[in-house]
């Protein structure tokens, strides 16, 4: 730092190398941040899922039907849809406030990923997670809620899985 007459302060070049030092690191934490934020989003909807899943499971375990299985009249519902077994699931008063959204008859599941939405997997009595398959392909082949909970939409959790290895 050069100094005239006794005068304290930064060069402009001094401000201009903190600045661009500034800017490169911006450069890189920002989006990283992005990235780890979508993931954590998409592990409070996994969680989501297992909470709603469990009580799918509960609700079996006192009925002996799964719900969604049957329709209002008692008949065999042949394609019961994630919509079907959640209306049953909040009829029943099986799930907390905390994790749904709207009024009345049009309840929905409040996920925290944009454009997340609920499926059931008819065949394994599963509830999942379908999450655009752009976020899908930002978890890390680690995170354990890719095999399980989240999924592409028009796939298992299984079949992304192995579809994005």
């Amino acid at each position: 730092m050069k100094l005239q007459n006794d005068e304290k302060g930064f060069t402009l070049i001094e401000l201009i190398v903190v600045i661009a030092i500034m800017g490169i690191v911006g450069a890189v934490v920002v989006p990283q941040f992005q990235v780890m934020s979508l993931r954590a989003r998409m592990s409070a909807d996994a969680s989501t899922a297992q909470v709603l899943q469990n009580q799918v499971e509960i609700y079996y375990a006192d009925t002996g039907i799964w719900p969604g299985s049957k329709d209002a009249s008692g008949g065999e519902v042949a394609e019961p849809q994630a919509e079907d077994v959640l209306k049953v699931l909040v009829d029943d008063q099986c799930i907390d406030e905390k994790y749904l959204k709207g009024e009345g008859d049009n309840k929905e599941v409040r996920f925290q990923t944009d454009k997340a939405k609920l499926a059931y997997d008819k065949d394994n009595h599963r509830l999942y997670v379908e999450v655009p398959e752009e976020s899908y392909k930002k978890l890390r082949k680690s995170d354990t809620e890719k095999k399980v909970w989240l999924a592409i939409p028009g796939k298992t959790p299984e079949e992304s899985a192995q579809e994005t290895e």
